[in-house]
């Protein structure tokens, strides 16, 4: 709904709130079905749309009310935040955990017999050639 809106050259107000609500149902019908969203406790309905709504509203008033999107978590994040949350770890040590592949190792910079500076070639140590 962020992009249509930005798209449209639309802003965000709010005057215009009930209008991004019903938007907002209709994208939540359709995200899971007219009668299965239909089947959903009042309760569970109204507390989906709030917090969607919610959501929505934040994320529009960003960038001057023209919106900007939400930003996701990778899965390094998410698992931090179970483990802290969860069990209690200390945040800064949890920052030394990461994923194999998101090491690069390069080899130093050599300065050749002409006096430019030559990059070496890029080795990810987490990927290895599965033939020997």
């Amino acid at each position: 709904m962020v992009k249509n809106t930005r798209d449209s050259g639309e802003a965000w107000s709010k005057e215009a709130e009930p209008y991004y609500r019903n938007d907002l149902v209709k994208a939540l019908e359709d995200y899971f079905g007219e009668k299965r969203y239909s089947e959903f406790p009042e309760e569970e309905k109204n507390r989906i749309e709030n917090n969607a709504l919610e959501l929505f509203r934040a994320q529009m008033q960003k960038n001057a009310g023209r919106g900007d999107f939400a930003k996701i978590q990778t899965i390094d994040e998410r698992v931090k935040d179970f483990l802290v949350k969860n069990y209690g770890l200390d945040e800064n040590k949890i920052g030394k955990i990461y994923h194999p592949a998101a090491i690069e190792v390069y080899k130093p910079v050599v300065e050749g017999k002409d006096g430019k500076k030559y990059l070496g070639s890029p080795m990810v140590s987490s990927i290895r050639n599965p033939w020997p």
